[in-house]
């Protein structure tokens, strides 16, 4: 199957895998139905504006650090030379899913929506994403190229800034980190290097509570 077709199909069997769960046959394991939710809930923030207002922030941040790369030779003609271009800054994104009790099925199927969209955005190279579940300890930063690398392990308390923590103490560091959760979380007293997007889940009061250094945007999810 071509990149079309097997987009149609993935998306005929998650509809199938929905479909099934509606009718109470209780056969789809939990990880197929959260697949499924994560193939067919579509993102709400719009990654591509506020990643773009990210990554100019961080290029400004690190306006004179760049490199010479002969991956891309110069364009200036220099007689039997053959010339390195100069190379900015990658950016990488470390996102942080809240993989708490709290985090109902439809919260977790809206993160991973927002994954997808993350992944898709302009600017940033899918090599350089990379995920952290957390509940009240913290995975290593895992570097994924799709929403089907995603595994998330989690279940017990709530603290954010464990996530926070070891995506800021992952190599290379990040520019950005996006943690995607319900709000029920303390935060961060202070800023860190990298920019912090804190994007919560269908939770006007606890949008309220993020870091007024941050970033905060609210994803809904009354459509789930």
């Amino acid at each position: 199957l071509d990149g079309a077709e097997a987009d149609l199909m993935r998306r005929h069997v998650a509809r199938a895998v929905q479909a099934a769960q509606g009718k109470g046959r209780g056969s789809a394991p939990a990880g197929l139905a959260r697949w499924a939710g994560e193939v067919l809930t579509p993102p709400t923030v719009p990654w591509d504006r506020v990643l773009r207002a990210v990554i100019r922030r961080a290029l400004a941040d690190q306006s004179g650090r760049t490199n010479y790369s002969y991956a891309r030779p110069s364009r200036r003609s220099l007689p039997g030379i053959v010339a390195p271009a100069m190379r900015g800054p990658s950016i990488t994104v470390s996102i942080v899913i809240d993989t708490s009790g709290s985090m109902s099925a439809a919260d977790l199927s809206a993160a991973m929506g927002e994954v997808a969209g993350v992944l898709r955005a302009g600017g940033v190279a899918r090599e350089r994403v990379r995920i952290l579940s957390c509940d009240a300890a913290s995975t290593s930063a895992q570097a994924v190229r799709s929403v089907a690398d995603v595994v998330l392990v989690g279940g017990g308390g709530t603290d954010m800034r464990v996530g926070i923590d070891a995506a800021n103490a992952a190599r290379p560091a990040p520019h950005v980190v996006i943690v995607l959760t319900d709000g029920d979380t303390p935060w961060p007293d202070r800023p860190s290097r990298a920019h912090l997007v804190c994007a919560v889940i269908g939770n006007d009061t606890a949008l309220a509570r993020t870091p007024e250094w941050a970033s905060s945007v609210q994803i809904p999810v009354g459509a789930l």
